[in-house]
């Protein structure tokens, strides 16, 4: 009989086997205190993204009991997840990235769009904020109150979700900074030029060697989608990582995918879900094993714990200098 198939693809290991790696980095929240950018907050939001893939039992026990936090709530309307989380200094509001189960990879990738104050974004990108809008607003009014600094952070689609949520609540809440890990393209030149001018510094995007997913969405169109700075590619060389901003992101990351490569794509991954239900395999790191017709770089560089994995060093460095 087949079992059923829920693990979502990009997770990686499940939190119990990851939180018993012997080489685990485990980063204080303490130094989210610091607006400035660090490798070692960096390697805490990718955990708190990569946590966001699991149930809300297991969330509520990792970050009160090894964690610390004292606040937590969980947000699920329709396809959109996540949850907040906060101590007496900060809060912290993560978005859970693509799953399998419920279509939601599927359902959003279009070209369709709304107008928003701060530009064209994404229709299925905005939706998913939208369903978790109230949820999330009434949250924060409970978690950031007297002007508590709140930090957002997603991998995947929530990366996405992250973008728009930075936007959204500008003018709401005190947001100290955002963290996205192999996020697609959600708008176009104004989001840009917003991001850049409301968040200087503080809006950190990261990208790990040739991820696909950052690729999206292809430029069907004579108008470019366009991703927000500042860009912190994760490379195989001697330093590890580059930090691009400006015009020259855009020469220095992944190329966006044309609607060729975004095809084979969606086909490969239809495969790899077939493959997977039939067999009733757990999400792991056989898509190291999946390549898109030659055309497109491996989906593995998408991995959440392949982004936690090339940041940890940078941030056991940080912590030893």
């Amino acid at each position: 009989m087949t079992q059923e198939f829920t693990t979502p693809f990009f997770r990686g290991l499940p939190w119990a086997e990851y939180r018993a790696r012997k080489e685990r980095f485990v980063v204080s929240p303490t130094r989210l205190r610091d607006s400035d950018f660090s490798y070692e907050t960096a390697l805490f939001m990718a955990e708190c993204s990569k946590l966001a893939y699991e149930d809300s039992s297991t969330i509520e026990d990792v970050v009160k009991n090894d964690w610390g936090f004292s606040g937590f709530d969980f947000m699920s309307q329709g396809a959109t997840q996540g949850y907040i989380i906060s101590n007496d200094n900060m809060c912290v509001v993560v978005f859970r990235g693509t799953e399998t189960g419920d279509g939601d990879w599927w359902d959003n990738i279009n070209l369709f769009t709304v107008d928003r104050p701060y530009g064209y974004v994404h229709l299925g990108f905005y939706d998913a904020y939208q369903r978790i809008q109230g949820e999330l607003v009434q949250g924060l009014g409970t978690h950031a109150r007297a002007g508590k600094p709140v930090w957002i952070a997603g991998h995947s689609l929530g990366g996405a979700i992250t973008t728009i949520a930075a936007a959204e609540l500008k003018n709401e809440f005190s947001i100290g900074g955002a963290y996205t890990f192999g996020q697609p393209r959600v708008g176009f030149q104004k989001l840009e030029r917003f991001v850049s001018q409301n968040y200087p510094d503080r809006y950190h995007r990261f990208v790990n060697r040739q991820d696909p997913v950052t690729g999206l969405l292809p430029n069907w169109f004579l108008r470019p989608w366009k991703h927000v700075e500042r860009l912190i590619h994760l490379v195989d060389d001697m330093e590890g990582v580059r930090i691009v901003e400006g015009s020259l992101a855009a020469l220095e990351e992944p190329a966006p995918l044309t609607s060729v490569e975004l095809l084979e794509m969606r086909r490969g991954l239809k495969r790899l879900r077939a493959f997977r239900q039939e067999r009733g395999l757990a999400g792991g790191k056989q898509l190291d094993e999946l390549r898109l017709n030659g055309r497109v770089r491996s989906i593995s560089d998408h991995y959440i714990d392949n982004y936690i994995d090339a940041i940890r060093p940078l941030a056991e460095g940080e912590a030893g200098s």
